[in-house]
């Protein structure tokens, strides 16, 4: 394999640094064992390292980040094409370097953290071999692009288009009241990564958990200029947010504070007034968010909630006009309750809109099978994209999960001309009644369209669940037990060997009601 003339120096100074190294480290060898843990070997900003891939698991090294670094990893492989990933504390990846289908001996991967923390880094070879490598990790910093000013009063929306545009805002705490923040995702899928900044660029709040697609933020009285980032983290942009600020002891309310069950807000006042004329919209009855479903009843899983301060387009309605189709951030659509909303403008020729059915509880449960057609999902219920949540919240009441047959998530590579492709489905479960255990089919289809006979790819699943009573629920596969927030890996899947299934099971609680969602991402390896 030839190299880049332009990479020639690059790699002949990280060749010689290589054999320096392992010079070094054959020497001390014995001192080398402080720098390990149960985790990896530890690795610092500006230090080399040598490694060795020698199986699908690679090498794992951890670093110390601060929110606002911008972390390099370059590797240098010896006789093998190395592939990066970077996992933040809980294990979860958020960024893959997976476009080394030249298989060049180099890989470069970068990235802004998000939080303060420890990431992890972990090298395996994109072509299935083995050998020694050379790993290099660099501090740079990050540049902001300038803030949008944001005042009290009305809610303002935006777009997080990149891990390098995120969505920036500046604004100013209240002298004599406390001052609430509230950040809110307006696209499925998405969990706003948080950072509160100071003028000097100290970390003064960080929230980064894809359970939640918003929150408030209460500061206390005091004068103080200070800027909020919200980041897209490991989601695909861009995605739209809706901020915003408020002073006094009254807080906006976040889809975090919804029950999932009900329809039935309260509250008043500070609500936008809506037009006699035009195009029909639709806003909220009352001073507090509301539920947005995939079909017009409660019985359907919550998309996402909508804001008091906002007015949204209504593009369709149910047969007795009980329940709106609603559009909202970057062109979703979505249903929302008649009882907890009132109508502006033109609202005389609303269509009547199609929706999916609910899944029934007769009749025989579907078997899997590694023959469907490519491209094919079949799913009992409405599949939600990856990472969307419904954020229940105790009533006083349990809810339960109805039964339903099984899940089947299937990635097509057929139709790719990239390295990878994503898919994702949801539910619910619930304890100790209605339906404690889901399971999910999943399958890789048309493997070989673009890469040809033999070749292989790389299974990668995050579980990600919302509601009460998160800690007990696990996902079991391939001989294992995973948590919420877990990230399993499947390593070297080709046609024969590239399906298997997921149990998701509510082990335990008095109250237990969690939506869970699998995410699943395919990338070629050759």
């Amino acid at each position: 394999m030839s190299l880049h003339p332009k990479r020639l120096r690059h790699v002949v100074f990280s060749l010689t640094t290589l054999l320096v190294l392992a010079i070094v480290a054959l020497i001390v060898n014995s001192s080398l064992s402080t720098t390990y843990a149960q985790d990896g070997q530890r690795l610092g900003y500006g230090e080399n390292l040598i490694g060795q891939v020698t199986g699908p698991e690679g090498s794992l090294f951890f670093f110390e980040g601060k929110a606002g670094d911008v972390a390099k990893v370059e590797v240098l492989g010896v006789g093998f094409a190395p592939s990066i990933a970077l996992l933040d504390g809980t294990r979860t990846v958020v960024l893959l370097v997976n476009d080394n289908l030249a298989l060049e001996q180099t890989a470069t991967l970068e990235y802004t953290l998000i939080t303060d923390g420890t990431y992890f880094i972990q090298v395996r070879a994109a072509d299935n071999l083995t050998g020694q490598f050379a790993i290099t990790l660099t501090k740079g910093e990050r540049q902001l692009p300038p803030g949008v000013p944001l005042a009290a009063g009305a809610a303002v929306q935006g777009t997080v288009a990149s891990t390098d545009l995120p969505a920036v805002y500046d604004f100013s705490t209240n002298p004599t009241e406390a001052s609430n923040l509230r950040v809110q995702s307006l696209t499925p899928g998405y969990s706003p990564v948080i950072t509160i900044l100071s003028q000097t660029n100290e970390t003064i709040a960080a929230l980064n958990n894809p359970r939640l697609l918003g929150t408030t933020l209460m500061f206390a009285p005091g004068q103080e200029s200070l800027k909020l980032v919200v980041d897209l983290g490991g989601a695909v942009g861009p995605a739209q947010v809706e901020v915003q600020l408020t002073y006094g002891s009254g807080t906006s309310t976040s889809e975090g504070n919804v029950p999932a069950g009900t329809e039935e807000p309260s509250g008043g006042g500070g609500l936008p007034v809506l037009p006699t004329s035009g195009q029909c919209v639709l806003a909220t009855l009352e001073n507090q968010a509301v539920n947005v479903r995939s079909g017009p009843s409660t019985d359907y899983p919550i998309l996402v909630t909508i804001s008091p301060q906002s007015i949204y387009n209504v593009v369709g309605r149910n047969n007795d006009s009980s329940w709106y189709l609603i559009s909202y951030g970057g062109g979703n659509t979505g249903w929302v309750s008649g009882s907890v909303t009132r109508l502006g403008g033109n609202c005389t020729a609303i269509p009547v809109a199609t929706f999916a059915p609910l899944p029934t509880t007769s009749g025989p449960t579907r078997t899997p099978t590694a023959t469907l057609p490519g491209g094919v999902t079949a799913t009992p219920s409405p599949t939600l994209p990856g990472g969307v949540t419904a954020t229940p919240s105790p009533t006083g009441q349990a809810q339960i999960a109805p039964a339903d047959s099984d899940y089947f998530l299937n990635v097509d590579m057929g139709n790719q001309n990239g390295a990878f492709t994503q898919g994702s489905v949801s539910n619910v479960v619930s304890h100790p009644t209605g339906d404690f255990e889901d399971r999910v089919f999943f399958s890789t289809n048309n493997i070989n369209n673009q890469g040809g006979s033999g070749t292989l790819v790389r299974q990668i699943f995050n579980f990600s669940c919302s509601g009460t009573g998160t800690e007990v629920i696990a996902f079991y596969t391939g001989g294992q037990t995973y948590e919420c927030g877990d990230t399993y890996i499947i390593n070297a899947a080709g046609p024969d060997s590239d399906t298997g299934s997921i149990l998701i099971s509510a082990n335990g609680g008095s109250n237990t009601y969690v939506q869970w969602t699998v995410f699943m991402q395919v990338e070629r390896l050759n």
